[in-house]
């Protein structure tokens, strides 16, 4: 009956023990396959959300609206037909009078001091702000979309496990049974197991209810079946991420929110600039071609033309206060841009200590399991002496089980401090090679 006992005990701790050390597997070809297709259904999924879509139609409008500008830098040409009709002349004893006039005019802006080249300079940041914003909604809403996949794959992981432990618990609930029948056993231990299954019971409901949670959320964004061996393990994860991860934590680096800010401040300089710029006059050439009867025969027109030196001597302070309003709107930027490099470094040393901590305690909890191992050796070597009860089965099961789901929260952990810091830095761009992903919509 002992070495029963103890034969469950190995099964169960062998079990374990492959699920806690899968991890460290060394990755082969297998594994690139699994992070290609893995790549591809996290790009396809990105492709199909609003956000992304509506970054690229921002571009689109950008780049539109610079072809306005565009515009500014080539003459004006209108034209224009006038016609008049006399129905009665009480001064004049004449018939009425039937006149059509045809006029061609042309006007060339050829000095505005600089306006026309700020306002293209202006565009083209417009056109970068836009391209950034792509890629903040890329990085963010990549990471949103990993977070959900992985909050499925760890409640999934975390539900095998409790099914595992509740699968040795049936096979122990058997023997409890039979040490009863047999008059081995007590109604003590009988009630002290039930309470066990009862303890499990509750777990595997909670467990069943974030699973089910975890899974609607999955099932709203994806549109394929979650396949659980998909998902590149974390060490995957680290050499993906080799280039940013040597520098991890690093509080040098250059992030796209600051980009973001700097681009806008850049903007709200050159439009200073173009409002300063109005206190000038525009110089202005001009053309226009004059017929006067399109009816009569007569081939004689005029031309003139001219030239305008325009300026704005007065517009009830307007120049002035926009002047004003961006020189604030700058200065709050640069405020903004501060605030940012400081949050960015208190959220990476936060980021660095938390990681340290789940990576200790992992290492913990391993050592624990190493342990419990060692224990169970220890009374293995002694069943001779001392046989093993059921209360130290239950023990060694339940402190293997405690372990492993510690070592798996650490280790989605991880995973999150990592996907936060790589959205962070905005390296997802460069990891799923973001910049040809093509947006499934009508652009």
């Amino acid at each position: 009956m002992n070495l029963k006992k103890i034969k469950y005990i190995k099964i169960f701790v062998l079990l374990f023990t492959i699920l806690i050390f899968s991890n460290q597997i060394s990755y082969s070809q297998n594994l690139r396959i699994q992070a290609t297709n893995f790549n591809k259904l996290m790009r396809d999924t990105l492709a199909t959300q609003d956000a992304v879509f509506e970054a690229e139609k921002k571009i689109l409008s950008q780049k539109q609206t610079k072809k306005v500008v565009e515009g500014d830098y080539l003459p004006s040409i209108e034209s224009e037909v006038l016609g008049e009709y006399t129905f009665f002349d009480n001064f004049r004893d004449v018939p009425p009078i039937d006149e059509y006039e045809l006029h061609l005019s042309t006007d060339w802006n050829i000095y505005d001091f600089g306006r026309k080249n700020m306002k293209y300079k202006s565009a083209d940041v417009s056109i970068d702000i836009a391209k950034n914003n792509l890629k903040l909604v890329h990085n963010s809403e990549m990471a949103r979309l990993l977070k959900i996949y992985t909050d499925y794959s760890h409640h999934y992981e975390k539900m095998n496990l409790i099914n595992d432990y509740e699968k040795f618990l049936l096979l122990l609930q058997k023997e409890v049974e039979g040490r009863l029948k047999g008059g081995v056993g007590t109604i003590l231990e009988k009630n002290q197991f039930d309470q066990t299954l009862n303890a499990l019971a509750l777990r595997k409901l909670d467990a069943k209810k974030f699973l089910q949670s975890a899974k609607s959320d999955y099932q709203l964004y994806f549109s394929t079946v979650f396949n659980e061996k998909l998902l590149p393990k974390l060490d995957a994860f680290k050499i993906t991420t080799q280039a940013i991860l040597e520098d991890t934590f690093k509080v040098d680096v250059l992030t796209p929110q600051e980009i973001k800010l700097k681009l806008e401040i850049s903007k709200a300089i050159i439009e200073k600039e173009i409002y300063a710029s109005e206190y000038y006059p525009d110089v202005k050439v001009g053309l226009k071609l004059r017929k006067f009867d399109l009816y009569d025969n007569d081939p004689n027109f005029e031309i003139v033309g001219s030239l305008t030196n325009k300026i704005n001597l007065f517009d009830g302070f307007k120049r002035q206060y926009s002047v004003s309003s961006k020189v604030e709107e700058i200065a709050g930027l640069s405020a903004k841009l501060r605030l940012s490099r400081l949050q960015k470094e208190q959220r990476i040393i936060r980021y660095k200590i938390e990681y340290d901590n789940f990576v200790r305690e992992t290492e913990n909890e391993i050592n624990k399991i190493d342990k419990i191992k060692n224990d169970f050796k220890i009374a293995k070597d002694m069943a001779t002496l001392k046989a093993l009860n059921f209360g130290e089965k239950i023990k060694y099961a339940s402190d293997i089980l405690t372990s492993q789901l510690k070592i798996l929260d650490n280790y989605y952990q991880q995973y999150d401090i990592l996907i936060d810091v790589v959205d962070l830095k905005g390296e997802f761009t460069e990891m799923f090679n973001l910049k040809t992903l093509q947006v499934k919509g009508s652009l």
